[in-house]
């Protein structure tokens, strides 16, 4: 019921600075994407940006692999790598980390 005008950047890094200047109200991104982008290239401004905390639409991650015996193999041990991950709760500490900024490099 409200209507929108839209428009495609070249760079994530553009919207940012539209919204910081008030020239759109919001725009779409993943959530991790865009932290980092606040906490790496907005360090200070980025503070003035919030996000709602129900995404808009959710994607899987994905792995791509060769079609090949070696590639099969190395989804069974990637598989099997996550899923040790998962049951010691380690992605998610690893995703929250990555909100807060703790793998960023100076």
């Amino acid at each position: 019921g409200i209507p929108l005008y839209m428009e495609t950047v070249t760079s994530e890094h553009l919207n940012i600075a539209k919204l910081l200047s008030k020239r759109i109200d919001a725009f779409s991104l993943d959530k991790l994407v865009g932290l980092y982008l606040l906490q790496k290239e907005f360090p200070i401004e980025g503070k003035r940006i919030s996000y709602h905390p129900q995404p808009i639409e959710s994607w899987p991650y994905r792995l791509i692999f060769t079609d090949s015996p070696q590639g099969s193999t190395f989804v069974k041990a990637f598989n099997q790598g996550l899923k040790k991950l998962k049951d010691s709760g380690q992605v998610q500490q690893l995703l929250d980390d990555a909100a807060k900024g703790v793998y960023l490099r100076p």
